[in-house]
């Protein structure tokens, strides 16, 4: 592997410069080349670039030569790899959008039947990232993905927590709307982590961060009810402690929105005697909003200038939506809102949080962590570092 001998951005990007400039470059060393550029940001490796620029001109040239190679029936390896890394490197330019277009008018339903588990969540992932906040990447990506909610419907049981975290993530990244087959396979993902044991599987991000896309993709009561039951039910107030700021932030505007959603739900019902339609919610909301108190604790408990002017909006609203501005801590937020520029309590569900960093799908292992790194929330999910595809 001539690559591994490669260390840094720079050495990979010339090294497949010149093998471009020889018209000896193949799709699986271009490949190789652009897993090994998004491993090199997974590790920070010190690099002549003091940070990523994909408008680098090699980087351009390794993408146009990737569009000219690539196809649809291209190993199921090099495709994952592909969309991961391309994801991880928050590549989302013309050139990108490119490939996605030629991917898109050659995938077909069968083309995914050999798809592992690990190598569609992969793919679905890198998508989301990409995506995320490019205008010209989305709808090709839209339409790729669809096509792989698809084939992973069928591969949902097998997948692991911190996989079914980030393909709920992907889905509500790729703005698809819960309805069809965009739905169920929200909703299947959702049942799957509610499963025993799931929630308790997964670190404070993939947490913060799932709950934060159930919420934003406005699933049924049913869904949010059983999730809000799963998080109250598994997750040890003691583990507060491991989140930091943000994901205190965004679990906190999630949890508000979930459980106003549950308790409206149930006025509704209570004003409706011969409904017959079940109440999902009623012990759910009570349930979880233990959790959101014991978040709201941890929050003012550390309110020493970690915060920055977002997540006191987001936690400002939660607190505001669910009647809790007369908690001890409330004067605290108060004033670090004052400070800076802010007005607690006064901001709509939607402005209220602003989730987003880029994340990186799991590899082989499913193992993500935190990069702590990397500032917090814009508007959708949060960030991730992993273990690459292999």
């Amino acid at each position: 592997d001539i690559w591994e001998a490669v260390a840094g951005v720079e050495q990979v990007l010339e090294q497949a410069h010149c093998r471009i400039n020889n018209a000896s470059l193949s799709l699986a060393e271009a490949v190789k080349a652009l897993l090994h550029l998004a491993r090199s940001a997974d590790r920070n490796v010190a690099c002549d670039m003091p940070e990523w620029q994909a408008s680098e001109p090699r980087f351009v040239e390794l993408i146009q030569a990737i569009r000219e190679l690539i196809r649809a029936t291209a190993e199921p390896s090099l495709l994952s790899q592909m969309f991961w890394s391309l994801g991880r490197l928050n590549a989302n330019t013309g050139d990108v959008a490119l490939v996605l277009e030629h991917l898109a008018a050659e995938f077909q339903p069968q083309t995914l039947v050999c798809f592992t588990s690990v190598q569609l969540s992969d793919m679905l992932w890198g998508l989301g990232r990409i995506a995320d906040k490019s205008s010209c990447c989305r709808p090709p990506a839209k339409r790729i993905a669809r096509l792989i909610l698809v084939e992973s419907l069928g591969h949902l049981s097998s997948f692991s927590p911190h996989s079914l975290a980030g393909a709920i993530w992907a889905v509500a990244k790729l703005r698809l709307a819960a309805v069809g087959m965009a739905g169920t396979f929200a909703k299947t993902c959702v049942a799957q982590l509610c499963r025993e044991g799931y929630i308790s599987k997964l670190s404070s991000h993939s947490l913060a961060t799932s709950l934060w896309a159930v919420a934003r993709l406005r699933l049924d009561t049913r869904e949010v009810s059983s999730l809000c039951s799963a998080v109250a039910r598994e997750v040890e107030i003691e583990s507060l402690l491991s989140f930091n700021s943000v994901e205190l932030s965004i679990s906190m505007w999630a949890m508000a929105k979930m459980i106003r959603k549950c308790v409206r739900r149930r006025e509704a019902s209570r004003s409706q005697p011969q409904s017959s339609r079940p109440c999902y919610g009623a012990a759910a909301s009570d349930s979880a909003s233990a959790i959101l108190v014991a978040l709201t604790d941890e929050a003012f408990r550390r309110n020493d200038g970690e915060f920055e002017p977002q997540t006191l909006t987001n936690i400002s609203w939660a607190l505001t939506t669910l009647e809790l501005t007369g908690h001890a801590g409330k004067a605290s937020l108060a004033a670090a809102m004052n400070s800076q520029g802010g007005s607690p309590g006064h901001v709509s569900a939607d402005s209220a949080i602003s989730v987003g960093g880029p994340a990186a799908a799991a590899g082989p292992a499913s193992t993500w962590v935190a990069e702590a790194s990397r500032p917090a929330v814009s508007s959708g999910g949060a960030y991730w570092a992993s273990t690459p595809p292999a």
